[in-house]
């Protein structure tokens, strides 16, 4: 799933749960890539780090979108904001947009979301639409306009959606794009995911904070 449609489906999670920041929910929502950004990036810095996993293949987006570890990182989320910190509906919220990133990704990888790093050969499947350019673009697309209708949101926001999903074009498996410039050097690869991630956040947020403040309450007070 394209990155500006994981942050979209902030906008989802930011409906039900009016009062949790929106920043909290696009970096939840986001959280498994930014750890995918972090295993890389410590693989490249470290000799030690790097033998690590390729032993324990994490930084292969697969295992790394384990529905194990999806599992556990918003679990522990949830742990510490509704148990420790007693904030529930925080802890809901988090938990339920960092799920919906593994949840997201079964419906267009064809390799399927790994039940957990160790079990390589487990997985889950869905309709593996990375395989069919244009229908996963339609597929995304959608997904992102209905986001952004639930959420109601402005035609900026509409604009940048549409945008990156068509950008993602660029990316998918059939069709020539500058994927390839980068395919065998991983600190462009990592760099790129991370400029991604950055903007889409960046950009969703910025567009979307006024309607956020007004469903806290803090517009018209």
């Amino acid at each position: 799933m394209f990155a500006i449609n994981h942050a979209a489906t902030a906008l989802l999670v930011k409906r039900r749960f009016r009062k949790v920041p929106l920043l909290c929910l696009l970096v939840s929502a986001q959280l498994v890539e930014v750890l995918w950004v972090l295993l890389n990036a410590a693989a490249l810095a470290s000799p030690s780090v790097r033998a690590w996993l390729e032993e324990v293949p994490l930084a292969d987006v697969p295992y790394a979108h384990s529905v194990a570890l999806s599992a556990a990182v918003a679990f522990a989320a949830w742990l510490v904001l509704a148990k420790f910190l007693r904030r529930h509906a925080v802890g809901a919220a988090v938990s339920v947009a960092v799920m919906s990133h593994v949840a997201l990704d079964l419906f267009d990888q064809a390799q399927g979301a790994a039940l957990a790093p160790f079990a390589q050969s487990a997985a889950l499947f869905g309709p593996a639409l990375d395989g069919l350019a244009w229908q996963d673009f339609a597929v995304q697309a959608a997904y992102g306009v209905l986001c952004w209708r639930v959420f109601r949101g402005t035609m900026r926001l509409l604009v940048v959606i549409l945008a990156f999903n068509l950008a993602g074009l660029f990316f998918a498996p059939h069709l020539d794009g500058p994927e390839g410039l980068w395919a065998h050097a991983s600190p462009w690869l990592t760099g790129a995911v991370a400029l991604e991630l950055g903007l889409t956040v960046a950009l969703v947020w910025h567009l979307s904070r006024l309607r956020a403040a007004e469903l806290e309450g803090w517009l018209g007070r």
